[in-house]
Protein backbone atom coordinates (compact mmCIF):
# COMPACT_ATOMS: atom_id res chain seq x y z
CA UNK A 1 0.00 0.00 0.00
CA UNK A 2 2.52 2.19 0.74
CA UNK A 3 4.68 1.35 -2.19
CA UNK A 4 1.69 2.24 -4.35
CA UNK A 5 0.96 5.68 -2.46
CA UNK A 6 4.96 6.20 -3.41
CA UNK A 7 4.56 5.81 -7.19
CA UNK A 8 1.60 8.17 -7.29
CA UNK A 9 3.16 10.86 -5.05
CA UNK A 10 6.23 10.41 -7.67
CA UNK A 11 4.04 10.26 -11.02
CA UNK A 12 2.39 13.71 -9.57
CA UNK A 13 5.72 15.17 -8.99
CA UNK A 14 6.71 14.07 -12.08
CA UNK A 15 3.37 15.44 -13.75
CA UNK A 16 3.98 19.06 -12.06
CA UNK A 17 7.85 19.17 -13.11
CA UNK A 18 6.53 18.40 -16.87
CA UNK A 19 3.48 21.07 -16.52
CA UNK A 20 6.29 23.50 -15.18
CA UNK A 21 8.51 23.39 -17.99
CA UNK A 22 5.66 23.51 -20.54
CA UNK A 23 4.91 26.87 -19.08
CA UNK A 24 8.53 28.11 -18.78
CA UNK A 25 8.72 27.40 -22.50
CA UNK A 26 5.66 29.08 -23.27
CA UNK A 27 6.46 32.04 -21.70
CA UNK A 28 9.75 31.97 -22.88
CA UNK A 29 8.01 31.04 -26.96
CA UNK A 30 5.67 34.31 -26.22
CA UNK A 31 8.36 36.56 -24.80
CA UNK A 32 10.37 35.74 -28.59
CA UNK A 33 7.38 36.43 -30.14
CA UNK A 34 6.87 39.67 -28.26
CA UNK A 35 10.48 40.68 -29.26
CA UNK A 36 9.93 39.77 -32.98
CA UNK A 37 6.80 41.73 -33.33
CA UNK A 38 8.51 44.68 -31.50
CA UNK A 39 11.56 44.00 -33.64
CA UNK A 40 8.99 43.90 -37.15
CA UNK A 41 7.25 46.93 -35.76
CA UNK A 42 10.75 49.20 -35.30
CA UNK A 43 12.05 48.02 -38.90
CA UNK A 44 8.48 49.14 -40.64
CA UNK A 45 8.61 52.61 -38.56
CA UNK A 46 12.14 52.88 -39.69
CA UNK A 47 11.62 52.40 -43.62
CA UNK A 48 8.75 54.37 -43.14
CA UNK A 49 11.04 57.37 -42.08
CA UNK A 50 13.65 56.61 -44.40
CA UNK A 51 11.22 56.28 -47.14
CA UNK A 52 9.36 59.84 -45.97
CA UNK A 53 12.71 61.44 -46.38
CA UNK A 54 13.86 60.39 -49.55
CA UNK A 55 10.48 60.64 -50.95
CA UNK A 56 10.88 64.81 -49.96
CA UNK A 57 14.55 64.43 -51.26
CA UNK A 58 16.24 64.80 -54.90
CA UNK A 59 14.57 62.07 -57.56
CA UNK A 60 16.41 59.02 -57.81
CA UNK A 61 16.71 56.17 -60.49
CA UNK A 62 16.30 54.32 -57.69
CA UNK A 63 13.33 53.46 -55.81
CA UNK A 64 13.29 54.56 -52.08
CA UNK A 65 13.43 50.46 -50.96
CA UNK A 66 16.56 49.74 -53.71
CA UNK A 67 18.07 53.23 -52.15
CA UNK A 68 17.64 52.31 -49.03
CA UNK A 69 18.81 48.98 -50.07
CA UNK A 70 22.10 50.68 -51.38
CA UNK A 71 22.90 52.83 -48.64
CA UNK A 72 22.58 50.13 -46.19
CA UNK A 73 24.81 47.76 -48.16
CA UNK A 74 27.92 49.90 -47.98
CA UNK A 75 29.15 50.29 -44.48
CA UNK A 76 30.72 53.61 -45.10
CA UNK A 77 27.74 55.41 -45.28
CA UNK A 78 26.27 54.69 -41.33
CA UNK A 79 22.86 55.25 -41.74
CA UNK A 80 21.13 55.76 -38.42
CA UNK A 81 17.49 56.21 -37.64
CA UNK A 82 16.17 57.85 -34.38
CA UNK A 83 12.50 58.29 -33.57
CA UNK A 84 10.99 60.28 -36.82
CA UNK A 85 15.17 61.62 -38.33
CA UNK A 86 18.06 60.02 -40.01
CA UNK A 87 21.45 60.37 -40.53
CA UNK A 88 24.05 59.08 -42.75
CA UNK A 89 27.58 60.47 -42.53
CA UNK A 90 29.53 62.22 -45.49
CA UNK A 91 33.37 62.09 -45.60
CA UNK A 92 33.60 61.19 -42.00
CA UNK A 93 30.81 63.60 -40.66
CA UNK A 94 27.76 62.37 -39.13
CA UNK A 95 24.91 64.62 -40.99
CA UNK A 96 20.76 64.46 -41.72
CA UNK A 97 20.13 62.23 -44.75
CA UNK A 98 18.50 64.83 -46.11
CA UNK A 99 21.22 66.83 -46.49
CA UNK A 100 23.67 63.67 -47.25
CA UNK A 101 21.02 62.92 -50.55
CA UNK A 102 22.00 66.19 -51.55
CA UNK A 103 25.53 65.25 -51.14
CA UNK A 104 25.42 62.03 -53.15
CA UNK A 105 23.44 63.86 -56.05
CA UNK A 106 26.78 65.58 -56.13
CA UNK A 107 29.32 62.88 -55.43
CA UNK A 108 27.15 59.83 -57.74
CA UNK A 109 24.87 62.21 -59.79
CA UNK A 110 24.05 58.85 -62.07
CA UNK A 111 21.71 57.73 -59.15
CA UNK A 112 19.57 60.91 -59.48
CA UNK A 113 17.45 62.29 -62.14
CA UNK A 114 18.98 65.10 -64.64
CA UNK A 115 16.15 67.45 -63.56
CA UNK A 116 17.46 66.93 -59.72
CA UNK A 117 21.26 66.63 -60.42
CA UNK A 118 20.61 70.37 -61.89
CA UNK A 119 18.72 71.93 -58.74
CA UNK A 120 21.27 71.09 -56.66
CA UNK A 121 24.16 72.28 -58.93
CA UNK A 122 21.95 75.28 -59.73
CA UNK A 123 21.55 75.46 -55.60
CA UNK A 124 25.25 75.51 -55.08
CA UNK A 125 26.34 77.84 -57.38
CA UNK A 126 24.07 80.11 -56.38
CA UNK A 127 25.01 79.99 -52.39
CA UNK A 128 28.72 80.50 -54.33
CA UNK A 129 27.92 83.40 -55.82
CA UNK A 130 26.33 85.23 -52.83
CA UNK A 131 28.14 88.27 -51.64
CA UNK A 132 30.26 87.85 -48.39
CA UNK A 133 28.86 89.53 -45.27
CA UNK A 134 29.72 93.18 -44.64
CA UNK A 135 31.85 93.17 -42.05
CA UNK A 136 31.05 95.71 -39.15
CA UNK A 137 33.51 98.49 -40.32
CA UNK A 138 31.46 98.55 -43.77
CA UNK A 139 28.33 99.18 -42.57
CA UNK A 140 26.38 102.15 -41.68
CA UNK A 141 25.02 103.10 -38.46
CA UNK A 142 21.44 102.15 -40.02
CA UNK A 143 22.68 98.90 -41.49
CA UNK A 144 24.25 97.80 -38.24
CA UNK A 145 21.16 99.16 -36.26
CA UNK A 146 18.56 96.40 -39.03
CA UNK A 147 21.64 93.56 -38.37
CA UNK A 148 20.94 93.67 -34.64
CA UNK A 149 17.68 94.23 -34.71
CA UNK A 150 17.24 90.65 -36.86
CA UNK A 151 16.43 87.40 -35.14
CA UNK A 152 19.53 86.30 -32.84
CA UNK A 153 20.86 89.79 -34.25
CA UNK A 154 23.72 90.19 -31.54
CA UNK A 155 24.81 86.71 -31.92
CA UNK A 156 25.11 87.50 -35.88
CA UNK A 157 26.63 90.38 -34.85
CA UNK A 158 29.44 88.77 -33.13
CA UNK A 159 30.87 86.34 -36.03
CA UNK A 160 30.86 89.17 -38.53
CA UNK A 161 34.21 90.05 -38.76
CA UNK A 162 35.43 93.64 -37.75
CA UNK A 163 37.18 94.86 -41.12
CA UNK A 164 37.08 93.53 -44.53
CA UNK A 165 37.78 90.41 -44.85
CA UNK A 166 38.18 90.18 -48.77
CA UNK A 167 40.30 93.50 -50.41
CA UNK A 168 39.85 94.84 -53.20
CA UNK A 169 42.58 95.71 -55.54
CA UNK A 170 44.80 98.41 -54.98
CA UNK A 171 44.15 99.89 -58.12
CA UNK A 172 40.30 99.68 -57.58
CA UNK A 173 40.49 100.86 -53.34
CA UNK A 174 38.76 103.85 -52.58
CA UNK A 175 39.31 106.58 -50.13
CA UNK A 176 36.48 105.30 -47.64
CA UNK A 177 37.57 101.99 -47.90
CA UNK A 178 40.99 102.72 -46.87
CA UNK A 179 39.54 104.36 -43.76
CA UNK A 180 38.09 101.09 -42.53
CA UNK A 181 41.16 99.16 -43.02
CA UNK A 182 42.93 98.05 -40.05
CA UNK A 183 45.76 100.42 -38.88
CA UNK A 184 48.34 97.59 -39.44
CA UNK A 185 47.11 97.09 -43.09
CA UNK A 186 46.98 101.51 -43.87
CA UNK A 187 50.91 101.06 -42.76
CA UNK A 188 51.82 97.91 -44.70
CA UNK A 189 50.48 100.46 -47.95
CA UNK A 190 51.67 103.66 -47.17
CA UNK A 191 54.78 102.14 -46.53
CA UNK A 192 54.75 101.19 -50.08
CA UNK A 193 53.14 104.15 -51.19
CA UNK A 194 53.83 107.41 -48.77
CA UNK A 195 51.54 109.40 -51.52
CA UNK A 196 49.11 106.57 -51.02
CA UNK A 197 46.33 108.83 -49.56
CA UNK A 198 46.74 111.77 -51.46
CA UNK A 199 46.09 109.60 -54.76
CA UNK A 200 42.91 108.03 -52.99
CA UNK A 201 41.41 111.39 -52.45
CA UNK A 202 42.37 112.93 -56.18
CA UNK A 203 40.70 109.36 -57.56
CA UNK A 204 37.54 109.85 -55.67
CA UNK A 205 37.10 113.09 -57.12
CA UNK A 206 37.27 112.38 -60.75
Amino acid sequence: MESSNNQEREIELERAKTERLNAERAAVEAQERLGEQQRLERSQQEEKVLRDIINDGPKSHLSPQDLIKLLRSDGEYGLEVDGDKATAVYEGKKIPLAQFLEKLVESKPYLFDGRAVRAVQQRKAGEQDKSPAKARSEMTMAEKIAFLDQPDGLAKWEKLPAYPTKMVPLSELTLQQFSKLPVSEKTRLISQNPNLVEELARRGRR
